[in-house]
């Protein structure tokens, strides 16, 4: 899936969320813009963080295994 595409589904289901809610009295085109606002917030939120990240983990192997 291309990232456009991504955001118009992220931004699809964020707005789905919006209205589910009910607590949202802006207009729809404000409504629009927050879910787009929303969907690139997801988007960043995907890209890994370069000082963020574990160590490598080896699996342990107990005795006899």
């Amino acid at each position: 899936m291309e990232e456009n595409d991504l955001r118009d589904c992220y931004a699809m289901f964020a707005m789905l969320g919006m209205l589910i809610d009910g607590s949202q009295t802006a207009g729809m085109k404000a409504i629009a813009q927050g879910a787009y606002e929303m969907a690139d917030e997801m988007l960043e939120a995907r890209k890994p963080k370069e000082s963020a990240g574990l160590p490598a983990i080896r699996r342990r192997v107990k005795k006899g295994e």
